[in-house]
């Protein structure tokens, strides 16, 4: 059922003395949330006149009293004669203001962000969009100051996929998002693409079967954005029936964060049906090799990476990290 009203809220703050009587002409003093420390509350909503701290109250035991969005509090009763009646500690007006984190005001690969937020610890599901001033070069964290109060110390920021950061993912300037999961910022959009590349020697092998034989394979890679393409050198295997064929070697910033499938053009030789499915799992450091479809393994001899015939080619992978 839809709520078509909501009830009212208290209109001012009113004390009360132990016997039921409006706390008249008492008092209240503001301290910050578990301190000693005076902080002003306010005499209406625009927050600019604050109250006198202490503040005496009217006849009626009340008085205006306005508090800070995401602000902890501590207000302390007494009666018109200075005697205590009442602490009241941990009084937090919570409010998603926005997710709007503003502008970045660290260094290189160390990002400082100042905000004001319902958050005194860091916790999942925590989603910041903010400004880097610097582009990042490599490996990068992310430190954040909410309400005043620097929370969660120096926490990397990684991929989805759970690796580091390559150089250029984080623009300067632009609107980039992160996500707090398990201890880490996970970047989710950022105006960052620069493209990254590299090189591996993989080791292809035919596990099961007979006829078994291993070849280094010099692959290359490239990573724009969130889209990896790998392209697999000139090696060889061969497997004996029923075997199945995998590449070891995949550098982590090639593992995706969920598990991959994709057709590759068919392998060079073997008893195949269709195309051969390349699979990659998260967190592994090997490429699986089918025959069609998950889980088919080959009847006969299969190779990748090289032509029998006349000329060589290598096969290539492109698909998504995140």
């Amino acid at each position: 059922m839809t709520t078509a009203a909501s009830l009212a809220p208290s209109l001012v703050l009113k004390s009360w003395l132990s016997n039921g009587t409006p706390n008249a002409f008492g008092t209240v003093t503001s301290y910050a949330a578990g301190t000693n420390t005076p902080i002003a509350t306010w005499t209406d909503w625009t927050a600019t006149t604050p109250n006198v701290n202490p503040q005496m109250l009217n006849a009626r035991g009340e008085m205006n009293c306005y508090l800070l969005p995401n602000v902890g509090y501590k207000l302390v009763e007494a009666d018109q004669f200075g005697n205590s009646i009442k602490t009241t500690d941990q009084i937090i007006n919570s409010l998603l203001t926005s997710l709007y984190a503003g502008i970045d005001s660290g260094t290189v690969n160390a990002y400082q962000l100042n905000l004001t937020g319902p958050y005194s610890s860091l916790t999942n599901g925590i989603i910041l969009y903010w400004i880097p001033a610097n582009t990042n070069t490599g490996n990068s964290t992310l430190q954040i100051t909410v309400n005043g109060v620097p929370i969660g110390g120096v926490v990397p920021i990684l991929n989805q996929s759970g690796t580091q950061l390559g150089a250029g993912q984080i623009a300067a300037g632009g609107v980039t998002a992160v996500f707090y999961y398990n201890g880490n910022w996970l970047l989710t959009s950022s105006t960052g693409s620069v493209p990254q590349a590299g090189s591996f020697l993989g080791t292809l092998d035919g596990t099961t079967g007979g006829g078994g034989s291993t070849s280094p394979m010099p692959c290359t890679y490239a990573i724009n954005g969130n889209i990896a393409s790998l392209y697999l050198g000139y090696g060889d295997v061969l497997i004996g029936s029923g075997g199945t064929l995998f590449m070891s070697g995949l550098p982590t910033v090639l593992q995706p964060a969920t598990q991959v499938q994709t057709a590759i053009i068919p392998l060079a030789t073997g008893n195949i049906t269709g195309n051969c499915l390349a699979q990659i799992s998260p967190g592994s450091p090997n490429i699986q090799f089918f025959n069609n479809y998950p889980s088919d393994n080959w009847s006969g001899a299969a190779s990748i990476g090289t032509h029998v015939g006349l000329f060589n080619y290598g096969q290539s992978i492109t698909y998504g990290l995140n």
